[in-house]
């Protein structure tokens, strides 16, 4: 029985130094694309780019801030100060410990990093699990920075603007179409 155990501590050296070796290679080939900062004792990685109002984007599940890198955040750069984040536990930002899934929390870090760079009424723009983000952003930020509140957009296709969420209707003017496909 001592054996098993000694066999089994043996391999799990292996795995975890293999583990290792795996995540510094990763690192050393995708360094971050942006800036590390300190909010809240924890990491938080922002790709800034581009001048004007600011438009905060949030990727979804299982990616991060190179999903707008690799062209999306460019084009709105033309337009926008950009800021792209790794959301918490995901690219280079650090988790959150057990409220790294709560969408609140990851609004609440990503908010105070916001409020560090000096974000005043963004734009909010989430895709996948970053539009549930985007949601919990607006509602409690509501008023700050120049009292209108900032502007949410959602994969669900609500908005959050001043003081009330509002659906936006699937026939509304000016709201793009997905393209089906038979």
């Amino acid at each position: 029985m001592a054996g098993l155990a000694l066999a089994l501590t043996g391999c799990g050296r292996i795995v975890d130094a293999r583990a290792t070796a795996r995540e510094t290679a990763f690192e050393a080939e995708f360094p971050p694309t942006g800036q590390l900062i300190q909010v809240q004792g924890r990491t938080v990685h922002v790709d800034i780019r581009g001048s004007g109002p600011d438009l905060i984007l949030l990727h979804g599940a299982s990616g991060n801030s190179r999903d707008f890198t690799f062209a999306l955040a460019d084009r709105l750069a033309t337009r926008y100060r950009v800021l792209a984040f790794d959301r918490p536990g995901l690219g280079w930002t650090d988790d959150i410990g057990a409220q790294t899934d709560n969408p609140i929390a990851q609004a609440e870090l990503l908010r105070a990093a916001a409020d560090q760079l000096g974000v005043r009424r963004p734009v909010v723009l989430g895709h996948s699990y970053g539009g549930a983000v985007a949601m919990a952003w607006g509602p409690a930020h509501t008023g700050r920075h120049g009292g209108a509140g900032d502007r949410v957009r959602g994969d669900d296709a609500l908005a959050w603007h001043a003081d009330r969420m509002v659906r936006i209707p699937r026939d509304a003017p000016g709201r793009p179409r997905r393209a089906h496909r038979c």
